[in-house]
């Protein structure tokens, strides 16, 4: 235990006791070892941090009078830090000198300090976000930006119209195949309508193109994204824009088969005729596709069966090209033309023959086509199978007693 004899003669001035303050403080003697006056000198050259401030005050209680203690004391330099140490060191003071009047200051401070933390915690939260929309995190990663504006549309309109004035919608996937999306055509692919009406109604243009120029409406036909299709054609897109292969919008969903955006499209007036840059109609590319609900629909509102592309194919022509059975079955059903003569001459059979179709060419042989038709005058079903390697289709052939023998004219 640390007492006044503890310290020599030469060292009892207010200045070496001062370095043992703490040292008086932490052994709970202060007040039994010095006079007031000596404590009031002592603290007056001290340092104490607010902890200790507050373990002097504790060590006065029941043995030392407010009064006194204040005047022990009123000179002491302490340390505070923070708010919660301004609260303490006032409280402290308020009970052990009895001074009631700090209440209202220390509930002032106390109001204060929520205040300055809630404003702290809000700033933090915002420069974590508008540090997102800085042009460095511009170039960061597609798809955090693409997750960033959809939930902010949503959740935080202030933050989202500073997302848009940063034109963050124009950030693109960062693949040589997927370059021509920017997070706008993106939303529309993807059927994000609340980011769609969202960045509509912030200002950007529902005819926007990509560099492929497709627009808004073509992106979310493509992937039958009806509901954004529907409020598109809704605030006026242009339903007879056209890519830079000619592809309409209705063109895209017939060959991707997306019945009910045909539909709808059909139902708003889109053009059933119209044709990209290699004369396909809707009802050709779907029935090259293989798309045979949407080659009914087509049907069923008087699309041209007999419509031809630029090589003179027509829609049951393309799928007898292709594994699309049905779809040829359907189109002979509604009277489509089996002998129609396209691209030099060859009819469906021969174009089934020579992509070694075999059971779309079984299916034309039993509807009596012309098994001994010749493209270009010269080379026959049997011929072009043979010249191509289908042999299943050229057994075929043979089985029916087709003239084994027929070459070319040449």
């Amino acid at each position: 235990m640390i007492n006044r004899l503890s310290i020599s003669i030469v060292d009892t001035t207010e200045h070496a006791t001062a370095e043992y303050i703490k040292e008086y403080i932490n052994s709970n003697n202060i007040f039994g070892v010095f006079e007031y006056n000596e404590i009031e000198e002592i603290l007056k050259i001290s340092k104490l941090t607010t902890k200790d401030f507050i373990t002097l005050l504790n060590q006065s209680s029941n043995t030392v009078d407010p009064i006194d203690l204040y005047k022990c004391t009123r000179n002491t330099n302490v340390s505070i830090q923070k708010f919660e140490e301004v609260i303490s060191f006032l409280n402290s003071i308020k009970d052990f000198m009895k001074l009631g009047i700090l209440d209202g200051v220390i509930d002032f401070i106390q109001q204060l300090q929520k205040q300055v933390s809630d404003t702290t915690e809000e700033l933090q939260k915002l420069q974590a976000r508008y540090r997102k929309v800085s042009p460095a995190y511009k170039v960061k990663d597609f798809f955090d930006n693409y997750v960033a504006l959809r939930n902010h549309a949503s959740e935080d309109k202030k933050l989202f119209s500073k997302e848009c004035e940063e034109k963050l919608w124009e950030v693109s996937i960062d693949k040589e195949f997927l370059k021509e999306r920017n997070i706008f055509h993106a939303a529309c692919e993807k059927g994000e309508l609340n980011l769609v009406k969202s960045l509509i109604e912030w200002g950007c243009d529902k005819e926007m193109e990509s560099p492929n120029k497709r627009t808004p409406l073509i992106f979310a036909a493509q992937y039958g994204q009806l509901d954004v299709v529907k409020y598109l054609i809704s605030i006026g897109a242009n339903k007879e824009a056209k890519d830079n292969n000619g592809n309409t919008s209705l063109i895209i969903a017939s060959s991707k088969g997306h019945l009910h955006v045909v539909q709808y499209l059909i139902s708003v007036g889109a053009d059933k005729e119209a044709k990209n840059d290699n004369e396909e109609t809707p009802i050709i590319i779907a029935s090259k596709r293989g798309q045979i609900e949407v080659v009914q629909s087509l049907i069923s509102v008087g699309a041209n069966k007999e419509a031809k592309d630029k090589y003179g194919w027509t829609p049951l022509a393309s799928a007898s090209a292709t594994i699309h059975l049905e779809t040829v079955k359907y189109l002979i059903s509604q009277k489509a033309d089996k002998e129609v003569s396209v691209n030099g001459g060859a009819t469906p059979l021969i174009i089934a023959a020579q992509n070694g179709q075999l059971e779309v060419v079984k299916y034309l042989i039993s509807k009596r086509v012309d098994k001994k038709a010749a493209k270009n005058n010269e080379y026959t079903s049997l011929i072009l199978a043979s010249l191509n390697g289908h042999l299943e289709v050229v057994k075929y052939f043979i089985s029916l007693k087709a003239n084994k023998d027929e070459i070319s004219n040449d």
